[in-house]
């Protein structure tokens, strides 16, 4: 890697010829496919990317040029060409560079962009404030086709028929989100190419008459065109759209011709899943065997929720609405009202996008909608965009909602069942990863939400969510304490925790101590004029940063050691 190692980065970029910048991309994937192997990551995403970024640093200048990715999982090329090249080893490790785009970071990210959906608010706020100050900068925002049709983008781009000069829009066509996309814009800027015969509608025209120039549609991973493009643009920088066409995962076989399986991988390719998330697909499968009413809804997630087996096998029972989530949840609403029983699939940090959807339109209205939630709990190396850990909060202090959460994929499916009795809305959320299975069931119910895994005389240690337990279990092990599988946050289990008012209660949860599972319980038991010690223990008043999950749940001081001190 001569020429990636030689340069003065960023700037010694604009020094290279078309040859050199090709060779640079080549190295940069390298780079790229050598520490995503070793560290994990977002592969197929910013592969896809590299050329597109090359020519943007190569014709933009980012000491003072403003770009935001949506979603930052594009932007490892970008990171590595700005000031990272040196420390991009450390990607996604405890005290590492994060996955995505940071402001803390680095001077060269201008907005965290974890999620999707939010680049053209910011650029326009950007441009307004760069405009009052009589600055000049471009803003420019880098962002995938699936992102481009987030609610709050069509807001953003809807918002007002004109826009700012230099502000320009790079939209990465891929076809993908992680999953294929289904959306109907995709398909109609996807057909826009120069040359249309005019009278046509197609994304050109639909681009004009919201204020916005229309280029396209160039090759992506052409580095002449695309340098020759900004160039035009340059030329006069009224608000414009450059449409690029890419291959996501390019440049590495394996990746572009399975791009969902090389979306996000860990250390040696091997594709993230999670013991629940594995199971969940053919869980679904068996309810619609059951039951012809019921629908999975997916949000651009089937890969990452495990919904495929879903799709593939019952393909009328499916519904896949891009990265959408706020629309999943209000037609998931529409669907119960209709005599449906849907099954929202969807990751918990990206619920947090529905949240009005949620109070409003399902819980306000007391619909059996039934939220599957993935990833809850700190997830490892995402960083602090992609840590699951509020959906308790922000879901149990909602009227009519029943929040669960299984030890084991044995108690998810008996946990669906019960779910299916019940006519209004329930949320069942569980973490990724690997999860042990307990020798310990007892079927959930109304009259039976929690259950006993250890009992004991001592100090009574309720555990909310499948990791809360196995540390409950382990800290509590050769000890008198008892351990009570806490699976229902909301409602709570009022006679059981009638029985253990006699001794020290502590709570432990994968999930943010203030306003969760812990908090819940400390109000019951003040309503109850408890006069004994309670201690809550849970993901501590800080956004998570990436590393490795035992260190995260360490920081907030959720380990059987440190509990075993507390018994």
């Amino acid at each position: 890697m001569c020429l990636l190692n030689s340069l003065t980065l960023p700037n010694g970029i604009k020094s290279l010829d078309k040859e050199e910048l090709v060779a640079l991309a080549s190295e940069v994937r390298s780079k790229i496919v050598d520490t995503t192997s070793l560290n994990g990551g977002h592969l197929a995403s910013s592969l896809g990317a590299v050329d597109a970024i090359i020519a943007m640093l190569y014709s933009f200048d980012f000491e003072k040029d403003k770009v935001i990715f949506d979603v930052g999982h594009q932007s490892y090329a970008y990171k590595i060409l700005t000031d990272r090249r040196d420390s991009f080893s450390t990607l996604r490790q405890d005290n590492g560079i994060s996955g995505f785009p940071m402001v803390e970071e680095s001077k060269y990210d201008s907005f965290t962009s974890g999620h999707a959906g939010d680049s053209l608010a910011a650029a326009l706020g950007y441009s307004a404030a760069r405009d009052k100050f009589n600055l000049s900068y471009d803003v420019i925002t880098f962002i995938g086709d699936a992102s481009f049709v987030n609610g709050e983008n069509l807001e953003a781009i809807f918002s007002q028929n004109s826009k700012p000069n230099n502000f320009l829009i790079i939209l990465n066509d891929n076809g993908m989100s992680i999953s294929k996309n289904v959306n109907g814009l995709s398909k109609i800027l996807s057909s826009s190419e120069a040359g249309t015969k005019a009278g046509d509608f197609n994304g050109a025209d639909l681009m004009r008459d919201l204020g916005i120039t229309y280029y396209g549609i160039y090759d992506g991973h052409d580095i002449g065109a695309l340098i020759d493009a900004f160039d035009q643009y340059k030329k006069n920088p009224v608000a414009s759209l450059i449409h690029i066409k890419t291959v996501k995962g390019k440049g590495y076989l394996p990746a572009e011709t399975a791009a969902e399986y090389y979306h996000g991988v860990s250390k040696d390719f091997v594709a993230n899943t999670s013991e629940f998330s594995a199971h969940v697909g053919e869980i679904i499968c068996d309810k619609i065997a059951h039951n012809d009413n019921v629908i999975a809804v997916v949000a651009g997630m089937e890969h990452g929720t495990g919904t495929e087996v879903v799709h593939n096998r019952y393909p009328d029972n499916f519904v896949d609405v891009g990265i959408s989530e706020d629309f999943a949840v209000t037609y998931a609403a529409g669907l119960a009202l209709g005599g449906l029983r849907p099954i929202v699939c969807i990751y918990s940090t990206f619920l947090q996008r529905a949240y009005d959807q949620i109070v409003t339109n399902v819980c306000a209205q007391n619909l059996p909608v039934i939220f599957m939630i993935d990833r809850a709990g700190v997830t490892g190396g995402d960083g602090v965009t992609h840590q699951g850990v509020f959906d308790t909060a922000y879901l149990s202090h909602v009227p009519n909602m029943t929040v669960l959460s299984p030890k084991d994929v044995k108690e998810l499916d008996d946990m669906l069942n019960f779910a299916l009795t019940l006519n209004g809305p329930v949320a069942i959320r569980y973490p990724n990863g690997s999860i042990r299975s307990f020798n310990v069931h007892t079927q959930i119910s109304s009259s039976a939400l929690w259950e006993i895994q250890k009992d004991g005389p001592g100090k009574c240690i309720l555990a909310f969510g499948a990791r809360a337990l196995q540390v409950a279990l382990e800290a509590a092990k050769d000890t008198d304490s008892a351990v009570i599988n806490a699976r229902a946050c909301k409602p709570i289990d009022e006679a059981m925790l009638s029985r253990y008012l006699d001794r020290d209660i502590i709570t432990i949860e994968d999930g943010c101590r203030i306003g969760g599972f812990g908090s819940i319980i400390a109000l019951a038991l003040a309503e109850r004029k408890y006069s004994r010690q309670i201690k809550v223990l849970g993901i501590s008043d800080n956004f998570v940063k990436h590393g490795s999950q035992s260190k995260q749940f360490a920081n907030s001081g959720l380990t059987a050691d440190g509990l075993r001190k507390l018994l």
